[in-house]
């Protein structure tokens, strides 16, 4: 039981070093010049670039996740990474408005999700997703 739980922390603490790397290397923490960028930020429609965003990935699961994520940031308002921990779904990262970053606390944000295929859509109001989340920022006017 002790090994699967060190094999369990080590890969926890392995994709957390990772995505924060990636995320520190591509992503600064908000400055003036991002908060431009985001008053002037306009998602992009063009359906190439949608249709054109699985490609290049690398191969590495971890790695094609947030790759993937940071290409979404292009074409919605905002979203939430989010990592599932035997059923209960972490956040992660997140965009807003063209910038992303890396969650401060993931530990103590995280949802539960009912259990459904890769081809299923769920829906529901973005409000208190966001306030669990504590990501309220995310949809300051409720238009989600």
């Amino acid at each position: 039981m002790e090994k699967i739980s060190q094999a369990f922390v080590s890969k926890i603490s392995n994709f957390q070093k990772r995505l924060q790397s990636f995320l520190e290397n591509d992503f600064d923490p908000k400055t003036d010049e991002n908060k431009a960028a985001q008053a002037t930020f306009e998602a992009s429609r063009d359906l190439s670039l949608v249709r054109g965003l699985s490609q290049g990935l690398p191969e590495d699961h971890i790695d094609r996740a947030i790759v993937a994520f940071s290409r979404l940031a292009l074409h919605f308002d905002a979203g939430v990474l989010l990592e599932n921990h035997d059923g209960t779904w972490k956040a992660q990262a997140s965009f807003n408005r063209g910038i992303t970053e890396l969650l401060k606390n993931p530990a103590k944000l995280s949802l539960s999700l009912p259990a459904v295929n890769m081809l299923t859509v769920l829906k529901t109001d973005s409000k208190p997703m966001l306030e669990k989340l504590q990501l309220q920022q995310l949809d300051p006017q409720n238009r989600t």
